[in-house]
């Protein structure tokens, strides 16, 4: 469990799943976050990333879309389930 106080330039053990709740609209952010969650290491084969959009609220919403453009862009075909 780690909040936004545990980001750059702290160093952590290899994790299998972030679940993103910190929001925002930050590139740099986004990117850090995920390269802590796709670090190789010996026995290590996958690795899932969650986020969530809230569209209840406009700037959230905003967010979570700019987010969703940074994963598009990173990865071609992220997975987006509707709840």
């Amino acid at each position: 469990v780690g909040t936004s106080c545990i980001s750059m330039g702290t160093d952590l053990k290899p994790v299998g799943h972030i679940i993103y709740i910190q929001g925002g609209k930050s590139e740099t952010s986004l990117k850090q976050a995920i390269g802590r969650g796709t670090r190789k290491v010996p026995g290590k084969t996958k690795f899932s990333f969650t986020d969530f959009c809230v569209t209840n609220i406009d700037a959230m919403e905003r967010h979570a879309n700019v987010r969703r453009g940074i994963y598009t862009d990173l990865y071609e075909a992220p997975t987006e389930i509707d709840m």
